[in-house]
């Protein structure tokens, strides 16, 4: 099977690529939405680890989506309220 990435980053076989483990800075941040200094803020805060690796500082795919499911807020419809 070809290695050989379509257009659409599938694989010309259909898969598709795999989802990276870790991520820079700003990719991280722009993954969640937020700015560069916002996830700086986050990460001296102690809500998101970092990854170090060398002189580079890395950002788990899976401790920002524990982040964001932490952060998660059940809907409250407007008759619901108390």
């Amino acid at each position: 099977m070809s290695n050989h990435l379509r257009a659409d980053g599938r694989h010309r076989g259909g898969e598709s690529e795999p989802s990276a483990l870790a991520y820079s800075i700003p990719t991280a941040a722009a993954r969640i939405g937020i700015s560069r200094s916002g996830l700086y803020e986050l990460i001296r805060a102690g809500e998101i680890p970092i990854i170090k690796i060398g002189a580079r500082s890395l950002v788990g795919d899976h401790d920002l989506r524990a982040f964001l499911e932490r952060r998660r807020v059940a809907t409250v419809h407007a008759g619901d309220r108390p």
